[in-house]
């Protein structure tokens, strides 16, 4: 046979002669069974154990030699990694809204697509009555319909408990066959059966009547004097639902109504849910029904130009990819989820570059060891596998302790996202899915440049103790690059969120929204007279500036385009505005300026012939001379005319343009807004609570700062702009690591033989310094961002 290699003898020899015979073994046995390769390759892995725990061995030893570099090394992975599975977390959570229904592939939100001869509107919301309607006409596509209906905020009481709720929603007794909501208590087939019932989530029980109480068949009390009775409780919604409630209550009365005159078919407040039976697709369920607008709107819309087709969305689309207004609650961006996922990415790669160039820099140290193990009998594919190894162990250490500080720093990333992630969600299939998949690209792609270069030096020249190089400075050089490219670009990104969070908070609102109060009474419990007697109280206050009231407070999106016919330069015209009302004090109280014409004067002739408009109708009625311009809202209201003009304000978010907005003029409007002194704000506050439980005694007090809630409308671009912020920093921490590796290449390089450094150890030094500041700069602003209250922060500016 072969002769085996000399120096058999010698603790040499035996290495040599040990990877000899399992190098001749696996050959010869590949020879005699060719057809039998799965025996083979698993007795070749029995027989290669040994040197898989020899790679292992020599692995740990090296890692633990060279502390520095493996430090780097892990410092670079874990930061990489932990924050990438936060960004996936976040990802997967944005997909998977509306997913824990068990019927979710089959559930389908109806809304409406209203076009008028100006202006067309997608409206989540359609008619009472289109639920029982869908179900009744379309049976073979429909299993199952229902409606819910948000109702206004309403303060309910259990004894002294008492709270103001914004999140109650009348509801079909059927839900609880198409939603999958469990119920703790109660019977899902009768729970919303019997008039004034209610199901309560856990969370909303616990509040009224302590926690983990049963609360069968006890009460709540609104404040209008209406006693509801508890019929179940459910499990809370969770976070990753498109619409959430606090409790469901029976739309007995609504249904009681539909049923005896088939509704209004012109008024459009509830969302309608339908469930498809197996095989219904969306698109063709949505193009089948519409035919309703002919069999039941076209009398009501057709003489004023105005059609409606309803339209099907997937539930599970919902959150992000809706274009419909009036949801309820803010919508996601998909553009926003695809840019964080390719960020999580980053991190890893640019964690990945780190490797391959801190290790390539500490080739020339394992110079000698590769030559000595060439020189031994090792291929070249053994001493790619020892590199591979320790780039797996490294790997392995890093996601061990990346999913630790992922789980320990997810509160704080909800806090900055907004979101109510629990821990346990990052053992979730796809989050762990997730992390083996950058534990293989970091063991493969870190680990596989450095395999190729080192186990390719030249056995001769190192043993002779020539110097080497690991070649690829050029690949090197580049990978540093395209890690500050990519710093860089976020860096562009975060700058272009807070320039436009800037823009915004500085634009002109066209009204005074500092040190404004805003109470709200409850419109359906107030007796008349009570508004206007709790504003003169306010009035004689010397605390407060002034007092005004409105149903919709600046800011806020009124309820939906009232159609109105509008004198325009060639007759009346038939047009979709907003509308809201206000007193005659508002305008001075919020300083909104009147360029044409005069405010309401509060006599009788301002209560229905008179309005206020704004620039933006009178430039889209073209009108040269708007004063006295006549408009009525129907066919059987009187005509009223424009008294005044008011410059442009932003009654909606300043995401919107100023369209167009009518004023009408209401005496008691329940929306209150007073204007306070700065000084001895707690006294202020003190005394209209004293005034408010005066003229109010069965509501709460409850008060908010009209540049506060304004401002909540910018939360979301605040929470991307910390996000931003912070992978920012650590982007440019990481290219700071790989930086860091080019330099001390460049220093092994340029070593002299006698071991003495060069003047760049100074450079590594000054480069660590460099490094301190710019976390120590970017960490404190990060922090400081992340744990600051969104609104406080943009309210104080």
């Amino acid at each position: 046979g072969t002769p085996l290699p000399s120096g058999e003898g010698s603790g040499v020899g035996l290495i040599q002669r040990y990877e000899y015979q399992k190098s001749y073994t696996t050959k010869l046995r590949f020879r005699q069974q060719p057809l039998n390769n799965i025996v083979v390759h698993f007795t070749c892995y029995i027989e290669n154990l040994p040197m898989l725990q020899n790679y292992l061995f020599i692995g740990l030893r090296n890692l633990l030699k060279d502390r520095g570099y493996t430090l780097l090394n892990v410092l670079g992975l874990t930061v990489g990694i932990t924050f990438s599975l936060l960004l996936l977390l976040y990802v997967a959570d944005e997909l998977n809204y509306d997913r824990f229904h068990e019927k979710t592939d089959r559930i389908v939100r109806v809304g409406s697509h209203v076009k008028e001869t100006e202006n067309e509107f997608h409206w989540a919301s359609t008619q009472f009555q289109t639920a029982e309607t869908l179900k009744h006409d379309y049976p073979a596509e429909v299993e199952d319909a229902v409606r819910v209906l948000p109702s206004d905020r309403t303060e309910y009481r259990n004894g002294e408990q008492r709270f103001t709720e914004k999140k109650f929603c009348l509801a079909g007794e059927n839900i609880f066959r198409i939603f999958t909501l469990p119920l703790l208590e109660g019977d899902p087939n009768t729970a919303l059966t019997e008039p004034n019932s209610m199901v309560l989530s856990r969370s909303t029980a616990d509040k009224y009547f302590g926690k983990n109480t049963a609360c069968l068949g006890k009460t709540l009390t609104n404040n209008r004097n209406e006693t509801w009775k508890i019929t179940g409780v459910m499990q809370d919604v969770p976070a990753h639902s498109h619409i959430r409630f606090d409790a469901l209550l029976s739309d007995h009365e609504i249904r009681k109504i539909t049923a005896a005159n088939g509704g209004d078919w012109g008024q459009f407040s509830s969302y309608t849910y339908a469930l498809l039976r197996p095989g219904v697709g969306p698109a063709t369920f949505e193009k089948k029904i519409g035919e309703m607008y002919d069999k039941y709107m076209a009398s009501i819309f057709k003489p004023l130009n105005i059609n409606i087709n309803y339209m099907v969305q997937p539930i599970a689309e919902i959150h992000l990819h809706s274009i419909m207004d009036e949801e309820p609650e803010p919508l996601g961006s998909l553009a926003y989820v695809r840019i964080l996922g390719l960020t999580a990415l980053f991190l890893v790669l640019l964690a990945c570059i780190n490797y391959i160039n801190l290790t390539t820099a500490r080739a020339t140290r394992r110079a000698r060891e590769v030559g000595v193990r060439k020189a031994l009998g090792s291929s070249r594919g053994m001493l790619a596998a020892q590199f591979l190894t320790e780039s797996a162990l490294l790997a392995l250490a890093s996601g061990a302790l990346g999913l630790t500080l992922a789980w320990l720093l997810l509160p704080v990333f909800n806090t900055m996202s907004g979101k109510e992630m629990a821990p346990d969600a990052l053992l979730q299939p796809v989050i762990l899915g997730g992390l083996a998949t950058m534990l293989v690209l970091a063991g493969l792609i870190g680990g596989s440049y450095p395999a190729l270069v080192l186990s390719g030096f030249k056995t001769v020249s190192v043993l002779k103790g020539d110097s080497v190089k690991a070649g690829g400075g050029l690949l090197r050089r580049g990978l540093v690059v395209i890690q500050f490219a990519v710093s860089l670009i976020m860096l562009i990104a975060t700058g272009v969120i807070f320039d436009q969070l800037n823009f915004l908070k500085n634009k002109d609102t066209g009204f005074q929204k500092d040190q404004v109060l805003v109470l709200r009474a409850d419109p359906g419990s107030v007796k008349r007279g009570e508004i206007a007697a709790f504003r003169h109280t306010l009035q004689q206050n010397p605390s407060i500036l002034a007092v005004g009231g409105t149903w919709v407070s600046p800011g806020k999106d009124v309820a939906g385009k009232n159609v109105t016919y509008i004198e325009g330069n060639e007759g009346m015209k038939e047009i979709g505005i907003d509308i809201t009302a206000v007193d005659e004090f508002l305008l001075p109280a919020l300083d909104i300026k009147i360029v044409q014409g005069h405010n309401f004067d509060g006599t009788p002739g301002d209560t229905l012939n008179s309005v206020l408009v704004n620039e933006a109708l009178v430039k889209k009625m073209g009108w040269a001379d708007p004063i006295g311009k006549k408009l009525r809202f129907s066919t059987d209201n009187p005509f009223a005319q424009v008294i005044g003009v008011v410059k442009d304000y932003h009654q909606k978010s300043l995401y919107n343009p100023i369209e167009p907005l009518i004023l009408l003029y209401r005496r008691e409007c329940h929306v209150i807004h007073a204007r306070v002194r700065p000084d001895d704000l707690p006294g202020t506050l003190k005394s209209v609570e004293s005034a408010w439980k005066a003229n109010f005694p069965a509501q709460e007090f409850k008060y908010t700062f009209l540049d506060e809630n304004f401002n909540e409308q910018f939360s979301a671009d605040q929470k991307r702009g910390v996000l931003f912020s912070v992978f920012s920093g650590l982007s440019i921490f990481i290219a700071c690591l790989g930086l860091l590796g080019l330099v001390a290449y460049t220093t092994e390089q340029r070593r002299p033989q006698d071991g003495h450094l060069t003047v760049e150890e100074d450079f590594i030094g000054a480069l660590l310094a460099l490094l301190a500041l710019t976390l120590l700069t970017v960490g404190f602003h990060t922090v400081r961002a992340a744990l600051a209250n969104p609104v406080k922060s943009l309210g104080s500016e």
